[in-house]
């Protein structure tokens, strides 16, 4: 099962299926299976956002988000043990006007990317803890 699907700016197709995370790339014609890289290998991902400047956000069910700078071949963890998520259950990533990335969780309510962390958005302004797209 296909859960989200997008395209990077280079082009490539990037997919979080039931089976780990798979990218297309469209100039050689070939899949590769991203389940085997260090810590994608155990990553449920449901949703997947590709930023203009060139990351590739995923979130996933109990790994908290993953960004993955192409240019650098990077991957970075963003979660709840590690302090810099509130949460580890995303159901939607998206990127506002501004350029802001915003995560919605199951349970952990709405937060936003600022200076190498997600933080949560006051519960005064979000109504519920489970925020999906």
């Amino acid at each position: 099962m296909v859960y989200s699907g997008v395209t990077d700016r280079d082009g490539h197709e990037w997919f979080a299926t039931d089976r780990g995370l798979i990218r297309y790339d469209d100039t050689t014609g070939k899949w590769l299976s991203l389940v085997t890289r260090g810590a994608l290998s155990r990553v449920r991902a449901t949703t997947l956002l590709a930023t203009g400047d060139g990351p590739v956000w995923v979130g996933s069910l109990g790994d908290g988000i993953l960004r993955w700078q192409l240019s650098k071949d990077k991957l970075e963890t963003y979660d709840k043990l590690g302090g810099t998520s509130p949460h580890n259950h995303e159901l939607a990533l998206c990127q506002d006007s501004l350029g802001s990335v915003w995560a919605g969780t199951a349970g952990g309510g709405l937060s936003e990317w600022r200076k190498y962390r997600f933080e949560r958005v006051a519960q005064g302004n979000v109504t519920t803890q489970v925020v999906a797209a």
